[in-house]
């Protein structure tokens, strides 16, 4: 009885949740939005601790935000955030969800620089979680240079060359 209920309350919700992240991710290479989009919402539903579903959810609503324009394309940029804010709380250890918010803020900032301490806050949690990785670091170092903090950029950028140095792996230098 132990064992089938296991079965029911969390194996076959995981699996079920599995079943419709991937049929989503095909739809999306096929370029159905919606139906992709329609996946990955019964996923969350589904699986309800699961932060995969969420970050899909977040790429179909940043290529949304791409192709608007005005309230719509607002709507669309903070349906992005919020997507990742639940992975990130979800998955409060997970790399994926904080560096895809900082690429969103990074690239909104570029039309608003408002949005660059929330790039740096997205990669200084990244660094947090990941602090060897090279790429991480320069991308932090960038935010913060955009934002005006030279000093801070410097020393993280100082970091990601010593980081770079260290590793003997091509795929993980900058």
């Amino acid at each position: 009885a132990l064992l089938a209920g296991f079965g029911l309350l969390v194996v076959r919700p995981v699996t079920a949740s599995q079943s419709a992240l991937r049929l989503g991710q095909q739809q999306l290479l096929a370029h159905d939005l919606a139906g992709a989009e329609g996946q990955f919402r019964a996923a969350t539903k589904l699986d309800l601790l699961a932060a995969e579903p969420w970050i899909e959810l977040s790429r179909i609503q940043y290529v949304r935000w791409r192709g608007e324009r005005g309230r719509a394309a607002e709507a669309q940029f903070g349906e992005a955030v919020r997507s990742l804010e639940t992975a990130a709380r979800l998955a409060p250890s997970s790399l994926e969800p904080y560096r895809s918010k900082g690429e969103l803020f990074e690239v909104r900032a570029e039309q608003d620089e408002q949005y660059w301490p929330r790039a740096i806050q997205s990669y200084r949690r990244c660094v947090e979680i990941y602090p060897t990785n090279a790429t991480l670091h320069a991308r932090l170092a960038n935010s913060l240079w955009q934002a005006g903090e030279q000093e801070a950029a410097r020393a993280e950028m100082t970091r990601a060359l010593e980081l770079d140095a260290l590793t003997p792996h091509s795929d993980k230098k900058l």
